[in-house]
């Protein structure tokens, strides 16, 4: 492989390749655009002749950043990736991605070029002009276009991924909200007959997602043995509720329900069955827990907008509605639950991703017994004492 340089204007040169194919042995050339000194240049051109006698070379192409994001989005809506997920990528890409950076070669975008695009991002970033996104909604656009430039590496369109080399920033670690007990009982009270009373209820006894309690049906509870089975979820698209699998396969599980969320839950589907005999409709198994009176479903972002409104009237924390989640878990650990149980009933995938989650209540728990066992040893005047 030979290679030489050429002036093209002020400020840019061409870098060209020469060598035969060696299977044909026909002679051919590669072009490259290199914009500083001539200096740059011939780094440049050593950097690819070197590449090329290693087998990393790539030859260049013509493809903007933005068109490439857009075939990469394409090729992935065949592939088996949840809608929600592919319509926040797309999102992003219109939004911000193909604005910020899309006007670059694909093969020239460096790291240097993705720095300044994040820094862009967190002073100006917002769609209303007024302020930056927040360093995790940034993190999310970096592993946005890493995943999409790993393609572009392994397909043989890039040399290196781009992402790898650019420091992302770092997202800020969320302080954990919970309601306790007292709180607890006082949202129950305060919520009444009211539309979300079973939602909260579910969520604070079962530590369910907010799409899996409104997908459960009552076929998915047997009151007699007080459990209850996860066996799908509502996802929330563009073009309506969809009803899917749930997002993985720890998450589809048994729950024990407490003997509170027992006795509600039989209230609660006499009515339903009361309702259904009035209308001279059958079939209770197959219909929702969480229902309106025609039997259609309560959507979860009814759920999570009556929830903000219930919390002010009843002067609680403001919490998210998948805090009650966090309350759940953390009220158990508290009462010394084990952790590998507590994963179980949340449904997480790895027993690692609860640990990461309430790590600060495992802690908790660890001073509290080694202060027992401080009481234990006190008491028993043990000649440890000083």
């Amino acid at each position: 492989m030979k290679g030489h340089i050429r002036r093209r204007y002020a400020g840019a040169w061409s870098v060209i390749l020469s060598g035969a194919r060696a299977d044909t042995g026909k002679q051919f050339q590669k072009w490259h655009t290199v914009r500083g000194t001539k200096k740059d240049a011939e780094r440049e051109l050593a950097r690819l002749i070197h590449e090329y006698e290693t087998g990393a070379y790539v030859a260049p192409v013509h493809l903007t950043v933005a068109e490439y994001m857009n075939q990469w989005l394409n090729d992935s809506a065949g592939m088996r990736i949840a809608t929600r997920t592919f319509e926040r990528w797309s999102q992003l890409v219109r939004t911000h991605i193909a604005p910020g950076i899309g006007k670059h070669k694909l093969t020239s975008l460096k790291p240097a070029h993705l720095e300044a695009f994040y820094r862009e991002l967190l002073t100006s970033g917002r769609l209303s002009g007024k302020g930056g996104l927040s360093p995790r909604s940034v993190l999310l656009i970096h592993r946005v276009l890493h995943s999409a430039f790993q393609r572009a590496v392994r397909l043989g369109m890039l040399a290196r991924n781009p992402c790898d080399q650019a420091e992302a920033p770092r997202a800020d670690s969320k302080e954990q909200r919970v309601l306790n007990g007292e709180q607890v009982a006082a949202l129950l009270e305060s919520l009444g007959s009211s539309p979300i009373y079973m939602p909260v209820l579910l969520a604070i006894t079962t530590g369910m997602r907010r799409g899996e309690i409104c997908a459960l049906l009552w076929k998915d509870v047997d009151l007699e043995r007080g459990l209850l089975w996860v066996n799908r979820t509502f996802m929330e698209t563009a073009g309506g509720l969809v009803l899917k699998e749930p997002k993985t396969a720890r998450s589809r599980r048994q729950v024990a329900l407490p003997a509170v969320a027992i006795a509600a839950l039989r209230k609660h589907k006499a009515a339903h069955a009361e309702l259904m005999l009035q209308l001279g409709q059958s079939g209770i198994e197959e219909r929702f827990v969480c229902a309106w009176e025609d039997g259609r479903p309560v959507p979860p972002a009814y759920v999570t907008h009556r929830f903000i409104k219930e919390l002010r009237r009843a002067g609680l924390p403001k919490v998210r509605f998948h805090d009650l989640r966090h309350s759940y878990a953390t009220l158990l650990l508290g009462a010394g639950q084990d952790m590998k149980i507590v994963s179980e009933m949340l449904g997480h995938a790895d027993i690692r991703t609860t640990y990461n989650i309430y790590s600060h209540v495992s802690e908790q728990m660890q001073r509290q017994a080694a202060d027992k066992l401080d009481s234990v040893l006190t008491n028993a005047r043990s000649p440890l004492q000083p």
